[in-house]
């Protein structure tokens, strides 16, 4: 599941910045827009690594109560 999301967070960094890249606009316009992207971007990778955190949390901890209570 993991390498799963890492290739749609990728492949979607890389459409948006072909997508800037290509489209017809000043240097300096692009540049602000691939600088506005690569942000969302980070923000959007900061987001899925501390939801995955959480879940892996509360799976761990789903898994050991399960444990103490075989016990």
């Amino acid at each position: 599941m993991g390498r799963w999301i890492k290739g749609l967070f990728t492949g979607g960094l890389l459409g948006v910045v072909a997508g800037v890249l290509f489209a017809p606009q000043k240097g300096e316009e692009t540049r602000k827009k691939l600088s506005e992207a690569m942000d969302k971007a980070k923000k959007v990778g900061e987001d899925v690594k501390t939801k995955g955190e959480e879940l892996a949390s509360k799976a761990k901890q789903k898994i050991d109560e399960a444990l103490e209570a075989e016990e």
